[in-house]
């Protein structure tokens, strides 16, 4: 932290390097700085915040690409069909450079880590939607079909001892410290359908149920069935009411319904695995693996019971 640091550091020492002379030293890159090891400086030795903020390197690089689209069709008696895409891409992609010329990677010769990740999602639904309306009641349809798809991917790289101490790929660096990649998928999909009532714009009602599959649970468990129904009564618009004149809106509501919720993680219902360090026995290096997770395959949807009045 460079403000600790020059608050705990006695003002005598300079962030660049002197010789005895006084003279400042040089090199091609413009002035040496001080880490305090040539004078076994008494506070902080081998560190230089200044100098390791100047010399280290952070960069990333970001591209995003977000891609919406639509197709309606209007059909004679009252139908619409539409179908809606959603496509986005973020791809990330990070270097972090500790300098190896100074400070707590000095030893190492300098530490670099890659990290690259790449995220897709895709959405889509497609929709028939249906209005009608006889004389004093109101109907409408709606029935649907929808899919969700995301695809992760993660890429991370370490290495240390760098020959040129300026360029921060791994390809500079002789010693490997740690390699590790993964990738996690998920789907969902889904129809639903709903329709609605409304008989004098006073009474309404609304059914609607879906059917979900989700790649979260195992396959005996992957669907859920979920529904809600309503009804309202706009009593305001009843003859008995028009008297009323301080009164502008009353409306009674009930409603009920089911809905679901799936697991944040992607693969609780799976059993899975992990490498564990090497051991050295008889003369060779041995590997293992061992779960860390045990599969769970009766995970179900959560389901949530909501009564509103």
């Amino acid at each position: 932290n460079l403000f600790f640091f020059s608050q705990s550091i006695a003002p005598i020492y300079p962030i660049y390097f002197y010789d005895a002379a006084g003279n400042r030293a040089l090199n091609n890159a413009g002035g040496i700085y001080d880490f305090g090891t040539e004078y076994q400086r008494p506070y902080a030795a081998e560190s230089n915040p200044y100098g390791q903020a100047k010399s280290s390197i952070y960069q990333e690089l970001v591209d995003n690409f977000s891609s919406r689209g639509y197709l309606e069709v209007k059909l004679p008696y009252g139908f619409k069909v539409t179908g809606n895409i959603a496509y986005d891409l973020f791809n990330d992609n990070e270097t972090d450079f500790v300098t190896p010329i100074g400070g707590d990677a000095y030893s190492f010769g300098g530490r670099g880590y890659k990290y690259a990740t790449r995220h897709e999602a895709l959405n889509a639904n497609q929709l028939i939607d249906w209005n009608q309306t006889y004389g004093n009641h109101k109907v409408h349809v709606l029935l649907g079909h929808e899919n969700k798809k995301d695809n992760y991917r993660y890429l991370y790289g370490h290495k240390t001892n760098f020959a040129d101490k300026t360029n921060p790929e791994l390809a500079n660096a002789t010693v490997y410290q740690g390699l590790s990649s993964y990738t996690w998928e998920y789907a969902l999909e889904g129809v639903f359908a709903k329709g609605e009532y409304d008989y004098l714009d006073r009474y309404y009602f609304t059914a609607s149920v879906r059917r979900d599959g989700s790649s979260r649970f195992a396959s005996g468990n992957r669907w859920g069935t979920f529904w809600s129904a309503s009804g309202a009564w706009r009593i305001t618009s009843e003859e008995f009411m028009k008297d009323i004149a301080w009164l502008d809106e009353l409306k009674l509501k009930v409603s009920y319904g089911v809905t679901g919720v799936e697991p944040a993680s992607a693969y609780l219902a799976q059993q899975t695995y992990s490498y564990d360090n090497p051991t050295y026995m008889n003369g060779k290096w041995i590997y293992t693996i061992s779960p860390t997770r045990v599969s769970n395959p009766d995970l179900k949807w959560e389901e949530k019971h909501e009564l509103n009045i």
